[in-house]
């Protein structure tokens, strides 16, 4: 782990605000043999997630860590960072955990069980992206869950282990280093087909809410802005936002 690339943080509100208030002196003092730079800390007392989502940690449990990159990519091609960076954060796991998903548009699924939320923030110059802070945060080895959060697990109630939280964070940057050579050269069939093969519930006839109305559909893909598109049994097809679709989910 290269440390001028990753600041740690006891404690702090969260991640990805702390990056986004900090993320001008990055990009001022950019060292070019970096892709990307991160914060971590053992405790978020405001974690961020998706809209108005939280997210929920135990002290020194699990990654907790945000990112900073400057994409070489456009406004229209943005999704793509997306799907790096979820499937980064699936290589990752799956080196731990069988039965991996991607659920659309950037948590990661273990069956039908939630074991990291992403959530991935752009700032936007001109038609391209001036920098992207993508923060994730990891279930590692957290066992006890705040009953109202809907399905959640972690690598030691998958594995029956406990795990060295600080050496995980070193393997996943490398794995975010190497993975990031797809957006620097631009290979977006490659990610998209690798997102889409790995995508939850990708061909599979399930229950959706969609605006409100209860459907029988299945996902065929995505749009050219990353909006889910889900086929209903009637044949019309639903182009989804983020919050339009909600996955019905059945516990385990």
């Amino acid at each position: 782990m290269i440390l001028e690339q990753l600041k740690f943080f006891e404690s702090i509100h969260s991640t990805n605000v702390t990056l986004m208030n900090e993320h001008s002196f990055y990009l001022e003092h950019w060292d070019k043999r970096f892709d990307f730079y991160g914060i971590y800390t053992d405790e978020q007392t405001q974690g961020k997630g998706l809209g108005s989502n939280t997210w929920y940690s135990h002290k020194g449990q699990n990654i907790l860590i945000s990112f900073l990159f400057q994409p070489p990519i456009t406004i229209q091609n943005q999704f793509y960072f997306n799907q790096y960076f979820s499937l980064a954060i699936y290589t990752f796991l799956s080196r731990y955990v069988d039965n991996l998903t991607i659920k659309w548009p950037n948590d990661i699924y273990a069956g039908n069980k939630k074991i990291a939320g992403i959530l991935i923030e752009h700032s936007i110059q001109g038609s391209n992206l001036q920098c992207t802070i993508a923060g994730v945060g990891i279930n590692i080895n957290q066992t006890r869950f705040d009953p109202t959060i809907l399905n959640p697990t972690s690598l030691a109630q998958i594995t029956g282990k406990e795990f060295d939280v600080t050496m995980l964070i070193s393997e996943l940057m490398r794995i975010l280093e190497k993975q990031y050579q797809l957006i620097k050269e631009q290979k977006f069939e490659v990610l998209e087909q690798n997102y889409l093969s790995h995508l939850y519930q990708y061909q599979k006839w399930a229950q959706y809410r969609i605006k409100d109305q209860l459907i029988t559909g299945r996902i065929m893909g995505l749009s050219s802005y990353g909006q889910l598109l889900i086929e209903c049994e009637s044949g019309a097809i639903y182009t989804c936002n983020y919050k339009e679709v909600k996955f019905l989910i059945l516990t385990e």
